[in-house]
């Protein structure tokens, strides 16, 4: 079954932003930034408690967007996405996260690692006067399963995700061990997502890509059966091809949100 959500994203939005994707970056750098915003990037960057990010805000932010980077060791994915934005003075909160454990943001169990996640969220989402409700958050792969993740258990707004795992045995079909690996380091604190949503009462959007790759598309098959079970409205964007595959660039994730504030 494919649910809509209630406020469907429409589809000149992917195809009008599709058709602009050559001008606007894919937001998974595999290259430091370059040397003329060497200096701001180090300005942004954020250690506490463990945890490296990249915070940007402007002086009175409407809403917060945060990013989880996939498993791509030392980088900040999609961080061009928002320093753009905000070099260009838009005042959202914007926060980029890197797990380099590639342990989901959930550590292991000898150090857990999703409380100081959560607190880190709630303190930047409060000293800016911003709730949960005004709060997007977007990943893909390990990524999106951490967007998924805090997604429910904070009750945020919204959550874009791109071929996010899901559950440890959908985790199997991936062609290399690393998943099952990092799953497995997690520990007692992984838990598959699709039985994870059914302990919050969240009601978050979302907006779900997937391709075909073995993984993506069993894990995405869960996910879609627990919602349908749940009754929750979402958005499912299929994009065929690899892991890698995907649609999204910073054009049309700011479409989405935009339209879901609406």
């Amino acid at each position: 079954m494919e649910a809509i959500s209630s406020k469907t994203v429409p589809s000149s939005i992917v195809s009008q932003s599709a058709e602009d994707s050559a001008e606007i970056s894919t937001g998974n750098e595999n290259v430091s930034p370059p040397s003329n915003v060497e200096s701001a990037f180090q300005r942004f960057a954020h250690k506490a408690n463990g945890i490296d990010a990249l915070v940007m805000c402007g002086n009175n932010p409407k809403r917060a967007v945060i990013s989880f980077t996939s498993m791509n060791p030392g980088k900040y994915e999609r961080w061009s996405w928002f320093y753009n934005r905000h070099k260009e003075g838009c005042e959202d909160l914007y926060i980029i996260f890197r797990d380099n454990d590639h342990r989901y943001y959930i550590g292991s169990d000898t150090a857990p690692t999703q409380v100081r996640y959560h607190k880190f969220i709630s303190e930047h989402l409060q000293k800016h006067n911003l709730s949960s409700k005004d709060t997007f958050l977007v990943g893909s792969s390990m990524g999106g399963y951490a967007a998924l993740y805090f997604g429910f258990w904070m009750d945020v707004a919204g959550v874009i995700v791109t071929n996010p795992q899901v559950d440890y045995q959908s985790s199997r079909r991936h062609s290399l061990q690393n998943w099952e690996r990092q799953i497995r380091e997690a520990g007692t604190n992984w838990v598959d997502l699709n039985d994870f949503i059914y302990r919050f009462p969240s009601k978050p959007k979302l907006y779900i890509e997937h391709g075909d790759y073995p993984a993506d598309a069993a894990a995405a098959q869960k996910l879609f059966s627990t919602l349908d079970d749940l009754k929750l409205t979402y958005t499912r964007c299929y994009v065929g091809g690899d892991h890698s595959s995907t649609n999204m660039n910073a054009n049309i994730l700011f479409k989405i949100i935009d339209f879901w504030e609406q």
